[in-house]
């Protein structure tokens, strides 16, 4: 019996240390398992740091991105607007460099037609004359019939209204002239406007390039039918 009892310890001891080998194997697993955890979680906290840069990063490209269209979607507007005014000054100065050249056809007309009715002998009054007497006639009051006789006496009837005529004539194309400087100055002014407008806008306004393409079409235009004083007869 003694010796069953011995048999039956040694194989309950065997027992015990095979329980105990395995919860050897058991505990170093599980520390290596919480080692790994620790790890991870240290990777997770690293990963969550560089999403919340990430995120943080994207906010502010999201959010310029959205002032910069922002910033073009006014632009785009107010260059629109500039088009607009520039396409309308150059109309009104091509209407205005019409009627100028009327006005000088005019003054050629009735210049030729003085020089048909007017005899070889006589000389006609200067223009500058007939105009200075006109302007002193004005300031004193008196009118047309009471200019001194030497133009009466040197002109025909007819040849004085015309003189008048092109005094007249020759009055609004220096006005005219002076409202086409001022047409130039306007528009060279809304072009400077424009290209202060560009340089703010920068490399950021790629949806206005055709504007500032058919803008540049219409300073081209303006250069183009600029008013040609050379072929202007006086």
């Amino acid at each position: 019996n003694i010796r069953i009892l011995e048999i039956e310890r040694q194989g309950r001891t065997s027992h015990v240390d095979i329980y105990a080998s395995k919860l050897q194997e058991l505990e170093t697993t599980l520390q290596d398992r919480a080692s790994q955890v620790e790890n991870l979680t240290s990777e997770l906290a690293e990963k969550n740091e560089k999403i919340t840069v990430l995120e943080s990063i994207m906010k502010e490209m999201y959010g310029t991105q959205d002032s910069n269209i922002s910033f073009v979607a006014t632009l785009t507007s107010e260059l629109a607007a500039v088009k607009t005014e520039v396409e309308n000054l150059i109309s009104e100065k091509e209407e205005t460099q019409k009627t100028l050249r009327k006005k000088s056809a005019k003054i050629v007309a009735l210049t030729k037609r003085i020089s048909s009715s007017t005899p070889k002998k006589e000389k006609l009054l200067p223009e500058f004359a007939l105009v200075k007497e006109s302007v002193r006639s004005a300031e004193s009051g008196t009118t047309s019939e009471e200019i001194p006789s030497l133009a009466s006496d040197n002109l025909f009837g007819s040849e004085l209204t015309h003189q008048q005529d092109i005094a007249s004539l020759k009055a609004e194309s220096a006005g005219l002239r002076k409202l086409l400087k001022k047409k130039d100055a306007e528009i060279s002014s809304i072009k400077k406007k424009r290209a202060v407008q560009q340089s703010a806008q920068g490399s950021s306004v790629s949806p206005v390039a055709s504007i500032e393409s058919t803008v540049e079409t219409s300073g081209r235009l303006s250069v183009m039918s600029q008013f040609d004083s050379k072929s202007t007869v006086y």
